[in-house]
């Protein structure tokens, strides 16, 4: 069985993030005009309710309700395949853009720049391409929607202890100590929300 794996390291933070101001609207967005994709600007939710990103473009925690936050390209979710899809046979995807859905298991904690998509105990790891974009750093444990591309790689150890470097859940790590093939997706988009009901 293949493990699932992207590779990016975590450099600087993306320049072209735009944080929301309090409305949720990108900063300097008129009223009733959405920012530009990928502004990390989090998506309508409730009259009044908090969880616009802070300056540093991560997402504030969210006290109440379940409204995604959305980073990267616009993500089109009417064709979403199950994580537990994609984990069956991974390989019927490769070098194809997919849009998958499932659980968060773990983010990057350095920069946001990576994270593990999870189906149960199975999980896949989702780099942000080009560094272009990151996401919420507390985002473990909630709702993910990811648009991107199916690779398969070989991964080195010195890659997987990189990994291992700044996870917060080592436990959800696809990659094996040793290395090996791996597949992952490299991501232009991705939708989170906090876990709850």
């Amino acid at each position: 069985m293949f493990s699932f794996l992207l590779l990016v390291a975590c450099a600087t933070p993306p320049e072209s993030a735009t944080p929301a101001g309090p409305d949720g609207q990108a900063a300097g967005a008129q009223p009733g005009q959405p920012g530009p994709p990928g502004d990390g600007a989090a998506e309508a939710g409730p009259p009044g309710e908090p969880g616009a990103p802070a300056a540093n473009g991560t997402a504030e925690p969210r006290p109440s309700g379940r409204a995604w936050t959305s980073y990267g390209a616009e993500l089109d979710i009417n064709a979403a395949i199950p994580a537990a899809t994609l984990m069956d046979s991974p390989k019927d995807y490769v070098g194809q853009e997919i849009v998958v859905e499932g659980r968060v298991a773990d983010v990057c904690q350095t920069k946001g720049c990576w994270m593990v998509l999870a189906d149960g105990d199975r999980t896949m790891r989702v780099t942000m391409k080009d560094h272009a974009f990151a996401v919420d750093m507390n985002g473990i444990g909630g709702d993910c929607q990811i648009m991107g591309t199916v690779l398969e790689k070989e991964v080195d150890a010195e890659t997987v202890a990189h990994y291992a470097s700044e996870s917060k859940n080592a436990d959800a790590m696809p990659e094996k100590a040793e290395g090996g093939a791996m597949f992952e997706i490299e991501a232009t988009a991705v939708r989170m929300r906090p876990a709850g009901g």
